[in-house]
C-alpha cells in the first residue's frame, strides 16, 4: 500500500470525509507539499481504496444542493490500515522526517505505545546516519573551498541546526509518549 494510501485510510479512521475535505486538509496543510504528493492524485487513490473495499462511498443528498460522495472507512480497510500503518512506520527508510511527523497526527489510536517508540527510535537512528552523510558531504565542499566564507559556514551552521532541532523534536515525542498522560492516544498492548 502506498503512503497515500495509509495516510487517506488514517483520515478515514478517524471521521467520514467528502473527497474534497481531504484535499482541502492536505492544502491548508501544505502536508502535500512536504510529501509531495499532487492533490488530484487524492481521487485516484479514493478510487483503488474503494476499489478494494478498504473504503465505501455513500451519496449524501442535502436539499437545493448537489450530491456529494462521503467516504467511510469498512472494518476490511482498517485491518489493512492497522498492519500496514505499522509495516510501515517500523521499517527503515521508508519515511522521511518530515513524512513521520505527519504519520505521527494519524497515528492516535491506531498503533500502540511500543510501536510508536519503535518508530521514533528508528527515525533518531536514520537522523544520526543522515548527520554522518551531512559530515562527509561538508568535507567534500571544504575540498572545493577550502578557504571558508560566510556561504559555506552559513550552509554548515544551519544544517547542523536543523538536525539538532528535528534530534529535539523526537526526543520530546518519545519522552511524551511515555508520560502516563500519552496512553490514551495509542491502543492498548492487548488490542495488537
Amino acid at each position: 500500500m502506498s503512503k497515500l494510501e495509509i495516510i487517506v485510510l488514517g483520515l478515514l479512521n478517524k471521521n467520514k470525509m467528502y473527497g474534497y475535505e481531504i484535499v482541502k486538509f492536505f492544502k491548508d496543510t501544505g502536508f502535500h507539499l512536504w510529501m509531495k504528493i499532487k492533490l488530484p492524485s487524492i481521487y485516484k487513490v479514493l478510487s483503488r481504496l474503494e476499489e478494494k473495499k478498504y473504503i465505501i462511498k455513500q451519496k449524501i443528498i442535502q436539499r437545493d444542493s448537489i450530491p456529494k460522495n462521503e467516504f467511510v472507512i469498512t472494518q476490511e480497510g482498517k485491518n489493512k490500515y492497522f498492519n500496514d500503518l505499522k509495516e510501515f512506520v517500523l521499517t527503515k527508510n521508508k519515511i522521511n522526517f518530515f513524512e513521520f511527523i505527519f504519520f505521527s497526527l494519524i497515528m492516535e489510536k491506531s498503533v500502540d505505545k511500543s510501536t510508536f517508540i519503535k518508530a521514533i527510535d528508528m527515525q533518531i537512528e536514520q537522523l544520526d546516519e543522515k548527520n554522518y552523510e551531512a559530515d562527509k558531504k561538508h568535507l567534500a565542499l571544504r575540498k572545493f573551498f577550502p578557504k571558508e566564507n560566510y556561504i559555506t559556514s552559513s550552509l554548515s551552521e544551519n544544517f547542523r541546526l536543523v538536525k539538532k532541532i528535528h534530534l529535539k523534536m523526537l526526543t520530546d515525542m518519545k519522552e511524551r509518549a511515555l508520560s502516563d498522560k500519552s496512553n490514551d492516544y495509542f491502543i492498548s498492548e492487548d488490542k495488537k
